[in-house]
């Protein structure tokens, strides 16, 4: 009798499980079934010439795509689709390509986010092609705008043609003849994010600087020659603005940023023009949060009304008495910022004593050493820092720079190390007298992170240094650098 109780539920038991599993199969979803507002999303990822491809999926496909928000136009990419084409065949079949998918598309669907990318080269049809292009964002409310002209590698075309086609990636880099784009144009659009690369940028004069574009929130400018001027004038009619960033940009000298509303500001790589002579940068935003400085020389900074500054970033990228003097300009201005990212260039600060400090320093820096002793001074104190990141290497002059920058942040709780210069000028810490007599300041630090960790004595040795002298430290994390394409797990030391 048990037995057949046990085999009759055993067979319930089989029946329930089989009906679940046809509910669960005739629930299944495919991807054709997802919702239009789905579909488009997973659409907006991928290339606009593969977007196009799914019309072949299903017949409900066929006009997705011509309701995409997003819009990424790529000569490089279309190129991958015809290899055989030579360049200047395959930029004008990319512009009938991008022209024709423009009118294909509704005309009252507005524009999230365009992007056209390709190698400019000046022509009417080109330029009438990127003023077409423009003028339909424009028209489609487009929001966000970018240009990039300048295309770096571009194709195995362009490497495997003939020299002309390779003279002819150089001159699209070098020709001053870029598309011009006309700032103007947005002054009743909706454009809110304007990238711009590589072109030529036309800033209404001091007759118009009544006109207001009052759309724009973020301008991102990048490889190209400009004035002072330009840059005052586009600050002046954009006065909105809320995010700048400035890169590989040549042709200032005495360069001035207003603006009452500016949050967010990067300054990347000013050509080298901008320090020899009487060059001066002068930032007057009082609503600025985040300060950005990236290979940013000049003989006079001024930070003017930046009280609201909480954020910096501040890299030279080189060891050198050059960039320690610019460096020690800048951080002045910062010292009331609760974050900093930076060099290690606390070291320069002290005489040169090691043969690695005699041989990166010149004559002059010796002579002018006082100026490194007052850049540590009270005055330079950061007392509301408490997250700190730092680009260093792992030699005793690190940690003598290490030491300074800890007694310059008695507020510190974060400290990220990043492990960047390596130098053969230096042996190992242990056994350095120097480096055994420092007693690390850091009251509140409770965070280490060591990045590129490679576990070598002396990132050990400093590891083992900063467990001894840390009154509230809690832990110190490694983490090894990434190889290609796999994760670095991370330890705790």
């Amino acid at each position: 009798m048990a037995i057949d109780d046990r085999r009759q539920r055993t067979e319930e038991n089989h029946r329930k499980n089989d009906s679940l599993s046809m509910e669960s199969e005739s629930s299944t979803t495919s991807i054709t079934d997802l919702p239009e507002s789905i579909l488009l999303h997973i659409l907006s990822f991928l290339p606009i010439t593969t977007a196009i491809k799914t019309t072949a999926v299903a017949r409900d496909w066929r006009n997705l795509w011509r309701s995409l928000l997003k819009l990424n136009f790529d000569l490089e990419e279309f190129h991958s689709h015809i290899p055989e084409k030579p360049n200047r065949d395959a930029r004008q079949l990319f512009a009938e390509f991008v022209s024709q998918a423009l009118l294909y598309r509704p005309r009252h669907l507005p524009i999230e986010n365009f992007k056209l990318q390709f190698l400019f080269k000046d022509c009417d049809s080109m330029r009438s092609f990127v003023d077409f292009c423009l003028r339909y964002v424009i028209s489609c409310q487009g929001t966000e705008l970018d240009f990039n002209f300048i295309t770096f590698g571009y194709s195995p075309s362009f490497r495997q043609g003939s020299s002309s086609e390779v003279e002819d990636v150089d001159e699209g880099f070098l020709n001053p003849d870029r598309y011009s784009f006309d700032v103007s144009e947005l002054k009743n659009s909706s454009v809110k994010t304007l990238r711009l690369c590589g072109c030529n940028v036309v800033v209404p004069g001091k007759e118009l600087l009544s006109m207001k574009i009052n759309s724009l929130r973020k301008l991102c400018l990048q490889e190209f020659c400009t004035t002072d001027e330009d840059i005052e004038n586009m600050m002046a009619v954009c006065g909105n603005l809320e995010v700048l960033s400035i890169e590989n940009v040549s042709g200032f000298h005495n360069l001035k940023i207003a603006s009452p509303n500016l949050k967010h500001l990067k300054l990347d790589t000013f050509n080298d023009d901008f320090y020899t002579g009487e060059s001066s940068l002068e930032i007057c935003a009082p609503s600025l949060e985040s300060v950005k400085f990236d290979y940013t020389y000049a003989n006079r900074y001024v930070l003017d009304g930046t009280s609201s500054l909480v954020q910096a970033h501040v890299c030279f990228w080189e060891r050198s008495w050059k960039a320690f003097t610019f460096w020690t300009k800048v951080v002045s201005f910062v010292t009331g910022v609760t974050r900093l990212t930076t060099d290690n260039m606390w070291y320069f600060s002290l005489k040169p004593q090691s043969r690695f400090d005699r041989s990166i320093m010149s004559e002059r820096c010796y002579k002018e050493l006082k100026i490194g002793e007052d850049v540590f001074s009270k005055t330079y104190a950061f007392n509301n820092l408490n997250y700190l990141q730092l680009f260093t290497g792992y030699e005793s002059y690190d940690v003598l720079g290490l030491d300074i920058a800890l007694k310059a942040c008695p507020q510190l709780e974060t400290l990220v190390l990043v492990y960047l210069y390596e130098s053969d000028h230096d042996g190992g810490l242990e056994g350095n007298t120097e480096v055994s007599s420092i007693v690390f300041n850091m009251p509140r630090l409770k965070l280490v992170k060591m990045k590129a960790y490679g576990g070598t004595k002396n990132e050990k040795y400093l590891a083992n240094r900063l467990k001894k002298h840390g009154v509230v430290l809690e832990k110190i994390i490694a983490f090894p650098p990434r190889a290609s394409g796999e994760s670095s797990h991370s330890l705790v030391l």
